[in-house]
């Protein structure tokens, strides 16, 4: 009989289970100030709700630079918060 040995959400297991770059889960974790659970040696690790509001924050960052890029393809939203129309 083997036994699944359950992993621990650091910042690289949240990034490979929601499929984005880790600078990106990086981001997220410093700007929301979110505190890690525990730490296994030198990584943070995060619980399952936290790996769950990651990933809500990220989709919502997506969606805001859907929206905004839609009505401007050609322009980033950096581009468009300093230019004059």
């Amino acid at each position: 009989m083997t036994e699944r040995v359950p992993v621990a959400p650091t910042i690289g297991e949240i990034a490979r289970r929601l499929g984005v770059a880790v600078h990106r889960v990086e981001y997220v974790v410093r700007s929301r100030d979110l505190a890690p659970v525990s730490w296994a040696g030198n990584c943070r690790v995060f619980s399952e709700a936290d790996v769950a509001f990651i990933g809500a924050q990220i989709r919502r960052i997506d969606a805001r630079e859907v929206r905004c890029l839609g009505h401007f393809p050609s322009f980033s939203c950096l581009d468009l918060a300093f230019r004059r129309f």
